[in-house]
């Protein structure tokens, strides 16, 4: 769930169809350029799937659009991984194994993409994630990257903003426990908001998927902070919010990038959230919003991009364009060009892929208003 650049619609493929041109008269390769997409399409939280599928679709429209990569007609194969780490460890190896992609794309969460990590570093084919954000996915990676910042840059910028923004002194923390990307971001933020001088008053965790969180944040309410940090995906949200509301906890409610999804914003619950704030990796209507990407995927979705769609569109875009500078077609030149990255123009700004693996960028914060999730402001750490 930044920023824009306007193009008109073939620019927008910007540097990325740019390394490759097609040239008049030029004789098109047979056959096709093989990628694969690891991504939790079915079950809860589907939605952090299928908007970076969305995201995705639509890059690799305009790549073909364009001419494909050098002559070939770019294809992506998608495999399901429920958001499962297992199931995503089983996927990547078919997607390798079985189909002879070239790389794979994913997954949208840290859980599953850290259980693929470890096969695409035996395989030596790059794994790259448009917004996998946990600390672990690249660390000592060798074949893996991602388009997207890191949690504790995310859980850096949420305490800085929390304390020198809200003037938080007293926070509490809820968070279900088993869910990486959960865990590892709160930690993050009580280490940095304890820094700073603030203090940490309650913390209640809860199992993943658990209906009833009402004990939970009772105790939250007894213990009086002032602010609330939810590090969740949409489907715990879609309780914290209603709940918090039910109980009368009076707080401000901060959260993270796993709060941008349409559950989200369903009836029954963006009322509850109303005020609330959360760090993003991307926003639509931020200070690098003149993408043309924005306004396609407005025209055919009926609402603005989330971060997770800019990250899937990014992703396949920076694979296109580092195959265009590597010295040949090949998982191994390709992991070679994908670090070499910089300045990479992208939907979510400008992408250098640092020594880690990472993309460095100011973070985004969010603000819920009138039911619609607004630029607030930009963080950087």
């Amino acid at each position: 769930m930044i920023s824009r650049r306007r193009f008109i619609s073939q620019a927008a493929l910007g540097s990325a169809v740019a390394a490759f041109p097609l040239l008049p008269g030029c004789k098109k390769k047979s056959g096709e350029l093989v990628i694969g997409s690891i991504l939790g399409l079915s079950g809860e939280d589907a939605s952090l799937g299928t908007e970076t599928r969305e995201g995705m679709d639509i890059a690799l429209e305009e790549i073909n659009a364009a001419g494909g990569f050098k002559g070939q007609k770019v294809k992506v194969l998608y495999e399901d991984t429920q958001l499962d780490s297992n199931k995503a460890n089983e996927k990547i190896q078919k997607l390798i194994d079985r189909d002879k992609v070239i790389c794979v794309i994913g997954d949208a969460a840290s859980g599953p993409t850290l259980g693929a990590r470890g096969y695409a570093e035996k395989a030596k084919v790059p794994l790259i994630s448009g917004s996998a954000t946990n600390v672990e996915v690249t660390r000592n990676a060798k074949y893996v990257f991602r388009v997207c910042f890191t949690d504790d840059v995310q859980g850096m910028a949420a305490a800085k903003f929390a304390r020198e923004t809200l003037k938080a002194e007293k926070a509490a923390i809820i968070y279900p426990t088993g869910n990486k990307y959960s865990e590892g971001l709160q930690a993050i933020f009580q280490a940095e908001f304890e820094k700073k001088g603030g203090k940490i008053v309650a913390k209640e965790t809860y199992q993943q998927g658990e209906t009833n969180i009402l004990t939970f944040l009772t105790k939250i309410k007894d213990a009086g902070p002032e602010l609330l940090f939810a590090p969740v995906y949409p489907s715990d949200l879609t309780k914290i919010g209603p709940t918090k509301q039910q109980i009368g906890l009076e707080v401000k409610l901060l959260g993270t990038d796993g709060w941008d999804g349409p559950a989200t914003q369903s009836k029954g619950v963006i009322e509850t959230l109303e005020g609330s704030y959360f760090t993003d990796l991307f926003a639509a209507d931020g200070p690098a919003g003149q993408h043309a990407f924005i306004g396609k995927y407005k025209d055919r979705y009926k609402r603005p991009p989330s971060s997770l769609a800019a990250g899937g569109y990014d992703a396949l875009m920076l694979v296109i364009n580092a195959l265009g500078r590597a010295k040949e077609v090949t998982s191994e030149a390709l992991r070679d060009a994908l670090e070499q990255t910089k300045g990479f123009s992208g939907v979510t700004g400008t992408i250098n892929i640092d020594a880690g693996h990472n993309a460095q960028k100011p973070v985004p914060v969010m603000k819920i208003a009138g039911g619609l999730f607004k630029f607030d402001s930009q963080i950087s750490v």
